[in-house]
């Protein structure tokens, strides 16, 4: 067995899942087909688009329909470059989530409130640390 540094340690689904209805249903999740253009690494929390043929990391500045937040990575995967890779999302509510938990794409710094609102729209409410 070895130690591991608490510190170290990616982050976990309680970290980020406050809340959801049906849990045990599955109500609020699905697959989905993920693509990337280089290889990369989904962490719990991660925000994604859905460019119409694939989900991708939400990017504001995408003009694809990605630019939208849809789903929220809810088990760490790693995808290899440009190959499909099921994602188990969480892509509607009623759930909540804790906004210190979502790892959103740079292009959204100083707009996380947008990220915030196009979540609560899909059912899925941000709940804000102070």
């Amino acid at each position: 067995m070895t130690a591991e540094n608490i510190g170290t340690r990616g982050p976990k689904l309680g970290n980020l899942l406050k809340q959801e209805q049906w849990s045990h249903l599955g109500y609020c999740r699905k697959v989905v087909t993920a693509q990337e253009t280089n290889a990369t690494t989904y962490e719990i929390g991660t925000v994604l688009g859905d460019n119409g043929t694939e989900f991708v990391i939400s990017d504001s500045t995408a003009n694809d329909g990605s630019e939208a937040p849809a789903a929220i990575v809810i088990e760490k995967v790693e995808l290899e470059a440009a190959t499909d890779t099921d994602v188990v999302v969480l892509f509607r509510g009623p759930a909540a989530v804790a906004d210190a938990a979502l790892i959103l794409d740079a292009s959204w710094t100083g707009s996380e409130d947008d990220v915030y609102a196009a979540l609560e729209a899909l059912g899925i409410q941000v709940l804000r640390q102070i």
